[in-house]
């Protein structure tokens, strides 16, 4: 009889031993399995991030891209009549306008297309600095310039009679993007033409710049870091001149500083976007 117990006993000891390792064995290869679909995953989230600029420059390289005319044909007739009468009107003047690579840059796109949508992606959002098309309204030069590269325009600066007095750097809160550095500023070079007087109370060549949330433009500047300009840079009763408006964030600022002012801008939509503000912060200042 004790030998029935005893071997009992081994056996449910046994049979607890090998359920417990085969569990354990269960729970290994589970968390093996779970480890791999997160390395997975992690991996297509990295390979598909577009805030990454070599995977869009991947996505750009993997399909065709084509030039198409970024406004339409009223358009472009306005452009050359604008140009004429430069010409004819004010030679030393140059006709040029910012865009958004979307507006001239097309991939045979179709909206279920994984790869031709990850491509337009890529370089959508993004804007050149100057877009000059032809008389078809074709794009036929880009001009981009930023960072260090902004000295190679020096010549083309003073070749218009002007010099450059001064170098501003806007301080972000936030990196627009990284790559060996993450980009946490802008800058802006002061120009001046002729005899000037300097400003009464310089302001400093470091300023802050809030993240407007970019709501209204894609690269809307936040009133708020333009103020100091126009009040040091603009006397009373002078004129802001902007000729790419966005959304008409330089002329909220003139507007609330009581100058004068002057935006341009081609896109209706943005345009659309700089007249509500304007009317709005018009009735604000009344209604204060």
């Amino acid at each position: 009889m004790e030998k029935v117990i005893i071997l009992l006993a081994i056996g449910y000891a046994i049979g607890f031993y090998v359920r417990d390792r085969r569990t354990k064995e269960a729970l290994a290869q589970q968390a093996a399995v779970r480890q791999q679909e997160d390395e997975r995953r992690r991996q297509y989230r990295q390979e598909n991030d577009l805030s990454d600029p070599q995977n869009q420059l991947r996505f750009i390289d993997e399909c065709s891209l084509k030039a198409v005319p970024p406004v339409n044909w009223e358009a472009v007739r306005v452009l050359y009549t604008i140009d004429e009468w430069i010409k004819d009107m004010r030679p030393d003047w140059r006709f040029a306008f910012e865009v958004g690579m979307g507006g001239f840059i097309k991939t045979p796109y179709a909206p279920d297309d994984p790869l031709q949508k990850r491509a337009f992606n890529s370089c959508s959002g993004k804007r050149v600095d100057f877009l000059l098309i032809n008389r078809r309204g074709q794009p036929v030069l880009v001009v981009e310039y930023n960072g260090s590269g902004h000295d190679l325009f020096a010549d083309a600066w003073k070749a218009a009679g002007f010099r450059m007095v001064g170098h501003i750097v806007f301080r972000k809160s936030y990196s627009s993007s990284s790559r060996f550095l993450r980009y946490e500023h802008e800058s802006a070079y002061l120009l001046a033409k002729g005899n000037v007087t300097p400003p009464a109370k310089p302001i400093p060549d470091v300023l802050d710049m809030p993240y407007s949330g970019n709501k209204l433009h894609p690269t809307q500047k936040p009133v708020a870091a333009l103020l100091p300009l126009v009040e040091a840079f603009c006397p009373v009763g002078g004129l802001v001149l902007d000729p790419f408006a966005g959304s008409g964030s330089s002329l909220v600022a003139a507007q609330h500083l009581g100058r004068d002012w002057l935006g341009m801008e081609l896109d209706p939509e943005h345009a659309a976007t700089a007249t509500r503000r304007l009317v709005w912060h018009a009735a604000k200042k009344i209604a204060a």
